[in-house]
């Protein structure tokens, strides 16, 4: 009876090694790297902005300052030239914001002086270029806002031009400047499609002062599609010798916008 008892434990002794030894090691398993927590994120926007435009200019000395309003249907009626644009790229909590707007215009009149025909024309053209790095200081599901600064340059060029048959002359005025700029955005998930947006800058330095806000409402179509409706109001008070700008541009904006 012991000699049966003691082969049924050996018999179990060796198939439990046996069984151990087919189980994978501890140290045999895979280490797996850390995934990355963060990773570039990068958005594209371009935009229509019907812009009007009311202020006291004088962009083309020696002629005097005067008081000027175009609404959006004068200007587009003048329009020769329009790029309205933005960019912005986060990585873990650090953005980068841009936006760029160029637009030219070129209003005319034509006259009669002493029997010739004759017309004069102003080529007008602005860009303003702001960059900025910044901040996401609150990042929830619902709510984003970032902290942001950089710098905004603007340049105007302005040339009359005069033409009586068979004479032509022009006269031109440029001026840039750049401002230091400080501003926030703040971001809103009213459902798992609708969404607010507001954005506002302020800044001064070649300018005297200047101010940009904005706010509008958008709707996700798909992960990297989006569309955006606003309003946009941007101020520059800026004054260099005998040209000035001192004039405020805005009216709704119309955006759409693709995140890779």
């Amino acid at each position: 009876m012991r000699k049966y008892a003691f082969a049924a434990a050996a018999l179990a002794a060796f198939v439990s090694q046996a069984a151990a030894a087919d189980l994978p090691s501890r140290k045999d398993e895979p280490v797996l790297a850390p995934v990355a927590q963060d990773s570039w994120v990068v958005g594209v926007t371009f935009y229509g902005w019907a812009t009007s435009l009311d202020g006291r200019m004088r962009t083309v000395p020696p002629l005097r300052a005067v008081n000027v309003y175009a609404d959006f249907p004068d200007i587009l009626k003048n329009l020769k030239g329009v790029f309205m644009g933005s960019l912005d790229a986060r990585y873990g909590r650090f953005v980068i914001f841009t936006d760029l707007i160029w637009s030219k215009i070129a209003p005319g009149k034509n006259f009669a002086a002493a029997g010739y025909p004759g017309t004069v024309t102003i080529d007008s053209s602005m860009g303003f270029g702001l960059l900025t790095g910044g901040y996401r200081f609150f990042d929830a599901p619902t709510a984003k806002i970032d902290v942001l600064a950089g710098v905004r340059g603007i340049a105007m060029s302005n040339t009359l031009n005069l033409h009586l048959c068979p004479l032509t002359a022009a006269y031109g005025k440029s001026d840039e400047w750049a401002d230091a700029v400080i501003g926030a955005r703040f971001r809103y998930e009213l459902s798992d499609k609708m969404f607010a947006n507001a954005v506002g800058f302020v800044g001064a330095g070649g300018s005297k002062y200047e101010w940009d806000l904005y706010g509008g409402l958008g709707y996700r179509f798909d992960q990297n599609w989006s569309g955006e409706f606003g309003y946009r109001a941007l101020k520059v008070d800026y004054v260099n010798g005998d040209f000035l700008y001192d004039a405020i541009m805005y009216g709704p904006l119309v955006a759409v916008h693709y995140q890779f």
